[in-house]
């Protein structure tokens, strides 16, 4: 997918830190929704409908902003690309501390959502151009989970004890010192310097939307699920501190799901380890429903963070096998952001007494989104060998 252009500065560690911590900035809110949903409805007051919908814009930003930088890797230097991404969401993040009207609370997370999207999926792009992508996609995942797991560790009680407002002034830290200090190490790699490496046929591009679509199954799933899980461990009897424990512990399952995908790879082909961890997923939706207390509710958590983290590398690596011209690539973060949107959106629909509708939805758009990505291994075998 790529040509390694501009090595020397590309492949630079701190630039290959700088490119991972900016996407990582890109998706915060993402990775402390949780937190977010437990200052949404102790200190603003939110019902859970109009929690749904503030999930639902934030991440469809992520879409919008994704959409955005496809044009914008045309016409603008990386460096000013990320400048670009990052000053936004600096800017909406120091609004969102002062902003408690629903409507206004709304437009501005869309906001910060769509500069959200030009990082990660500026990040993305420019880590596809380095030497080592895998280990590098690699480290990126691990970071943002490793981002998770500390934050969700200390923000629910912090949430609790002073407002949603440290959330923001924990996000406009980190912005600024990206700011300020890290995103003078992005090459300022000019237009004429970039290019893809092919084309993709017909052919090609058909097997990229199939996949573009199981990603999207797979985000509707995720998006729905992770916007209710604290409240539904809350309503379970879980405290603040409890579920921001029991979800930072699960994370860590995530962290050992990305590293047993990177350290697989294909050795096995990819249908076992996909089966493996969307059964978990499965497996896990199965044990939350039946009832849990503190410790089941940190195995289960764990076990659908693991397949989460592990089934989606292999989603991205089957994607990068196929591409040749790096716009699904840059495409697959804005179907995620879509997916993640729409997730809690349906499910505010139907949720009313219970969170049955979070468990079905999950169940039902994961399994959509692990059939195509069979079908589409199984179909696509003579173009990946040829590719």
């Amino acid at each position: 997918m790529h040509d390694n252009f501009s090595n020397d500065q590309l492949n630079r560690n701190i630039t290959v830190f700088t490119l991972i911590v900016t996407g990582t900035l890109g998706v915060m809110a993402f990775q402390v929704l949780p937190s977010l949903v437990i200052g949404m409805l102790s200190d603003l007051g939110f019902d859970q409908k109009q929690i749904g919908n503030v999930s639902t814009w934030q991440l469809l930003g992520i879409a919008v902003g994704s959409f955005i930088n496809l044009r914008l890797v045309k016409v603008i230097s990386w460096r000013r690309i990320a400048y670009t991404g990052v000053v936004c969401l600096l800017l909406t993040d120091l609004a969102s501390m002062f902003i408690r009207d629903y409507t206004a609370f709304i437009l501005v997370r869309f906001i910060s959502g769509t500069a959200g999207g030009i990082c990660v999926s500026f990040a993305a792009f420019a880590l596809g151009n380095t030497r080592w992508v895998d280990r590098n996609y690699g480290l990126f995942l691990s970071f943002q989970v490793g981002f998770a797991i500390v934050a969700n560790l200390f923000l629910p009680g912090i949430v609790q004890t002073h407002g949603i407002i440290s959330i923001f002034v924990l996000f406009t830290a980190l912005e600024s010192v990206a700011v300020l200090i890290l995103l003078r190490n992005i090459p300022d790699i000019e237009v004429t310097q970039q290019g893809a490496s092919g084309v993709n046929s017909a052919e090609v591009w058909t097997y990229c939307i199939i996949q573009l679509t199981a990603i999207l199954f797979f985000f509707v799933a995720l998006g729905g699920f992770w916007t209710y899980i604290a409240p539904i461990a809350l309503d379970a009897g879980l405290s603040e501190q409890q579920t921001g424990r029991a979800l930072s512990a699960g994370l860590f399952g995530g962290l050992a799901g990305a590293f047993v995908a990177a350290q697989m790879n294909i050795r096995f082909g990819r249908l076992i380890p996909i089966l493996f961890a969307v059964g978990l997923q499965f497996s896990a939706l199965v044990i939350l429903y039946s009832g849990f207390d503190f410790p089941v509710f940190v195995l289960a958590a764990g076990m659908f963070m693991f397949g989460w983290y592990m089934f989606y590398p292999y989603q991205l690596g089957l994607l990068a096998a196929l591409d040749k011209d790096g716009r699904p690539m840059i495409l697959s973060n804005a179907v995620a952001g879509t997916g993640s949107g729409f997730g809690p959106f349906i499910v505010s629909i139907y949720l009313h007494d219970d969170f049955l509708p979070a468990y079905v939805i999950a169940g039902i758009f994961l399994f959509l989104a692990l059939l195509l990505t069979v079908v589409l291994v199984l179909i696509s075998k003579r173009e990946l060998k040829a590719g």
